[in-house]
Order: C-alpha cells, then sequence, then structure tokens
C-alpha cells in the first residue's frame, strides 16, 4: 500500500508539474494582461509601470519560477477584474456549489442508470431493452444546455416547481442536476447493459440458477457484484469529466456559481489569474477522486492488490 501511495504521489506531482506549465503558457497565449487591465487612453508610461508591477518585465524562466512558487503556496495573486480579491479566493469560495452540483447530478444518473441497465440486460432485444435503449441513446444524445432550457421552459415557467436561477435550496438545485444527469445516465446505462449481459452469460451465473437462487440476488448478489469495478471506474470517470468543465453550459444556464460559471466568465474577461488558479484547484481535486477511487477497489474486490 505504501509503494502504491508513493507511486500515486509522484505521479500526481508530474501531473500537476504538466498542469502548471501548460496554464502557464496558454494564459499567455491570450493576450498581454498589463494590456487588459488598463483602459485604451493609458499612456505607454501607464504600460510600462503596469508590466513592472506584474512582473511581466522579467525574463519568461523568471515568470515562470514566481509562478510556480505562487502555486505551491496557492497564491496566483489578485483578480484583473475584482481588483483586491484573491484568485483562489474566488476559485474556492465557487468549488462547493459546484460539487453539490456535480455529485447529486452523477449520483441521480447512477441511481438511474445501474437499475436500468440491469433490467435491459436481463432480456436483450425485448421490448422493455429497446425503450430503455432508446431512452438512454435520446439521453445522451440532447446537448445539455438544450435539456436546461427545455426543463426551465417546463418545470420552472410552466408549471412552476422549481427556481429557474440562483443557490442553496432543493427547489434550486433539482433543474440542474437533472440537466446534468440525463446525459450521464444514458452513457452508463448503455455501458452498465453491456457488462451485465457479459455477466449474465458466464458459468458461475448459470451455477447459481441450478440451485435455486432467486434472479434479483442473482442480478445483484453476483452479476453486479463482479461488474462494479468497470461500473466505478465509469462512475468516477463521469464525476471527473463534469467537475472538469462539463458543467460550464448549466451553470451558465442556471446562473449557478460554480467554478464553471466562473471560469467562463474569467476567460471572456482574460482573467488569467482566475483561470490559473481555476484549473490548478480542479486539477488537484480530480487528482484525489481519482486515488479514492482506486482505493475503493480494494473494498469492492479483495483480490485486487495495491501494488
Amino acid at each position: 500500500m505504501l509503494t502504491f501511495l508513493a507511486r500515486r504521489l509522484a505521479y500526481s506531482l508530474i501531473v500537476i508539474g504538466g498542469v502548471l506549465v501548460v496554464v502557464f503558457v496558454t494564459t499567455r497565449l491570450i493576450g498581454d494582461p498589463a494590456r487588459i487591465i488598463l483602459p485604451a487612453t493609458a499612456s505607454q508610461a501607464d504600460y510600462e509601470l503596469q508590466r513592472s508591477r506584474m512582473g511581466l518585465d522579467q525574463p519568461i524562466l523568471a515568470q515562470f519560477f514566481v509562478f510556480v512558487a505562487g502555486a505551491v503556496r496557492g497564491d496566483f495573486g489578485e483578480s484583473l477584474w475584482d481588483r483586491g480579491s484573491s484568485a483562489m479566493g474566488l476559485v474556492v469560495e465557487r468549488i462547493p456549489a459546484t460539487l453539490q452540483l456535480v455529485f447529486a447530478g452523477v449520483g441521480l444518473a447512477m441511481a438511474i442508470s445501474i437499475p436500468a441497465g440491469i433490467l435491459a440486460a436481463r432480456r436483450p432485444r425485448s421490448l422493455l431493452d429497446r425503450v430503455i435503449t432508446l431512452l438512454s441513446l435520446a439521453g445522451f444524445s440532447v446537448p445539455n444546455f438544450l435539456l436546461a432550457m427545455v426543463l426551465i421552459i417546463v418545470f420552472a415557467v410552466g408549471l412552476g416547481w422549481f427556481y429557474t436561477s440562483g443557490f442553496g435550496t432543493i427547489r434550486h438545485l433539482v433543474l440542474p442536476a437533472v440537466a446534468v444527469a440525463l446525459p450521464v445516465a444514458g452513457r452508463m446505462t448503455q455501458f452498465v447493459r453491456s457488462t451485465m449481459i457479459d455477466e449474465f452469460s458466464r458459468p458461475y451465473i448459470a451455477t447459481a440458477r441450478s440451485k435455486g437462487v432467486s434472479e434479483p440476488a442473482i442480478a445483484v448478489r453476483h452479476a453486479l457484484r463482479n461488474a462494479a469495478i468497470p461500473i466505478l471506474t465509469l462512475g468516477g470517470w463521469e464525476f471527473t469529466r463534469q467537475l472538469a468543465g462539463y458543467t460550464v453550459a448549466v451553470e451558465v444556464v442556471f446562473a449557478w456559481p460554480g467554478v464553471g460559471q466562473l471560469a467562463s466568465q474569467a476567460i471572456l474577461r482574460r482573467d488569467f489569474t482566475v483561470i490559473q488558479a481555476d484549473v490548478f484547484l480542479v486539477a488537484i481535486i480530480v487528482l484525489v477522486i481519482n486515488l479514492i477511487i482506486d482505493l475503493l477497489y480494494t473494498v469492492l474486490d479483495p483480490r485486487v492488490k495495491m501494488v
């Protein structure tokens, strides 16, 4: 276990180093930060003074080392637009909202897809299987921003059951979570179906049936248990995928105060300090989640060894 953790730590440091390099280079390609924050009427002297204040007059390698030193401390400087506010502080404030949305959306998707995939796999090519397949294909074929607008029109504007925007209550959360969940549920249902069909065809299932084990017990206690690791892997991938930016459209449509909305605003404003802090913090969270998923493998299947 210690060897595994040491290897994962070394791997994580390499990934974070790569993220820092990419973020540093990319944010300097979007424009000159000194030009961005100064008014169009600023003089050349004002421009040179601003570059000196921001350290942009230093050699690029020196700028990178200053950037890395700040990243280690979690200090990316002040937001270029929200002056006086720490860039990392702005991102940290938004993380809980995004985590809430992603947990709710992916959790709902798994609650839908696992039973639906099992039901479809028990009777392949049946009417139920075809209906579930059709619905799952429709689920991940519809763009989430379009789905979000349809949900607002029907359930918020039309029926008045939920709020169209905001954050803080279950009535704020339901529609954004559904907009995140349905495309994820569509993909996961297809995966669970194919995985469970493969498990149902294995000899140990026939042995369990010959012993008189009920079909629900076979599906849950035997087949699903053996298929849990690939399903967990896909669930973890969907979680990190949503966290890494696939909730942006949903957050923008519902004015959800998460890091996706913050990142979209920062990109439009060319607020490169906020972009750097956002990408760095999300990368760390994704690495931690992947480590937790790897450790859960040993819980689901004791035969899995962490080496």
